[in-house]
């Protein structure tokens, strides 16, 4: 049985602007990924090798909440929303 390899890592955000800057300041090369056109989310990606960390932000929260990937952001960074 082969072992289990991980490929990226996903973190939602709420600002993905700040993110990125925090990310670059800690000294990553931070690459556009886009828009997903339709779910109301937008990411960048961090390279790492054959690896990446994925930062993942909603951009059209009226968007997000019509298509469950992005419903299940919006309840992931809930609490990071609150003010």
């Amino acid at each position: 049985m082969e072992s289990p390899v991980l490929s990226q890592v996903i973190f939602g955000v709420t600002d993905l602007e700040a993110a990125s800057d925090r990310f670059r300041t800690l000294g990553f090369d931070v690459l556009d990924g886009g828009v997903h056109p339709g779910v109301g989310t937008a990411n960048r990606v961090i390279p790492l090798g054959a690896q990446y960390i994925e930062l993942l932000a909603v951009v059209s929260p009226e968007l997000a909440r019509e298509s469950e990937y992005g419903r299940s952001l919006l309840r992931a960074i809930a609490g990071r929303c609150a003010s």
